[in-house]
């Protein structure tokens, strides 16, 4: 049974969230996730926090404002998840905002999906360890790509199949068109944001590690967000034309050009696997991903102590 707390809701909505969250679970028991729990937090952060004990962890991020996390928690060597949304988000829970719910919770119950198989592939220890060495790390990024792409493209495929039946007004290009705007933004100022971290590094303005930290989650940002405007292009000839003119600009064209279309023929591989846990797939999109890291002055080479990742401008 799964337990479910609405004190992020509005007091005078909060049976109808419940019944809501209770439909939809049962509307997602063919999946057979793994939920213990679903919280709507009024401190979407402190929770997220809480449970993880990641005290670093902030819901805005470069593609966006995290407004739902699953998070995985391991009982007794059995993978179980917490699923939290964002109250300050959801909280007036007004019929406006029904679709928006609806694709939060289903983008984190295809990444449970995602996360149980990870889990059953590579071991309990391993799934809850952070990488400890370069092959591990280019696999988890992978990893993490293929579990956006694949929960766009299911919510995508699904909502356009089912839109009539649930009776919301949905567009595709709408639905992608933030994505596509940040991911623009991005790409234009990918290799000054890269060069400028260098220079900060050098002058002393940052510590190594925490350029790493912002090269790293810049290219990223970057990767999955094309990875979500990507996993809809068969779906509206809009999109197609949009990420046709993305892929144009010149840090594309410099930095993701040569290994791009070879990354996304891999995760349409694995989507129509069904989205298994092929560690030759992965294999072969991690080589990829250090290609398009060293095109981009990032260096990822094995040490005793774990990995390291060296810096060089472009």
């Amino acid at each position: 049974m799964v337990e479910i707390l609405v004190d992020g809701v509005e007091q005078s909505k909060r049976e109808v969230a419940l019944k809501e969250l209770e439909s939809t679970l049962e509307h997602a028991s063919q999946l057979q996730l793994p939920i213990d729990k679903i919280i709507v937090a009024k401190d979407f952060r402190g929770t997220v926090r809480s449970y993880t004990g990641l005290l670093d962890y902030e819901p805005t991020h470069e593609y966006g404002l995290a407004v739902a996390k699953a998070l995985p928690v391991g009982k007794n060597s059995d993978l179980r998840f917490i699923v939290v949304l964002n109250g300050e988000v959801f909280g007036s829970w007004s019929p406006e905002m029904r679709l928006d719910r609806m694709k939060s919770l289903w983008h984190e119950f295809i990444h449970i999906r995602d996360m149980t198989r990870q889990a059953q592939a590579i071991g309990m220890d391993a799934f809850f360890s952070e990488p400890k060495n370069k092959r591990d790390a280019l696999l988890q990024g992978s990893w993490n790509i293929w579990m956006e792409y694949n929960a766009e493209r299911f919510l995508a495929e699904s909502l356009v199949a089912t839109i009539a039946e649930i009776g919301v007004e949905y567009d595709l290009l709408t639905d992608t068109a933030e994505y596509a705007r940040r991911l623009g933004e991005l790409l234009d100022d990918l290799r000054d944001y890269l060069n400028a971290n260098i220079r900060d590094l050098r002058a002393g303005e940052v510590v190594f590690d925490k350029a790493v930290r912002r090269v790293t989650s810049r290219l990223t940002s970057v990767l999955i967000l094309m990875a979500y405007v990507h996993s809809k292009i068969d779906l509206d000839a809009r999109i197609k034309s949009s990420v046709l003119e993305l892929r144009q600009k010149q840090n594309f064209l410099l930095f993701l050009s040569e290994d791009f279309d070879s990354i996304m023929r891999l995760l349409e591989e694995l989507y129509v696997r069904g989205g298994e846990y092929c560690e030759e797939l992965l294999e072969r999109m991690a080589g990829h991903l250090d290609s398009i890291y060293k095109r981009w002055g990032m260096q990822i080479q094995d040490v005793e102590e774990g990995l390291h990742i060296y810096l060089h401008p472009v």
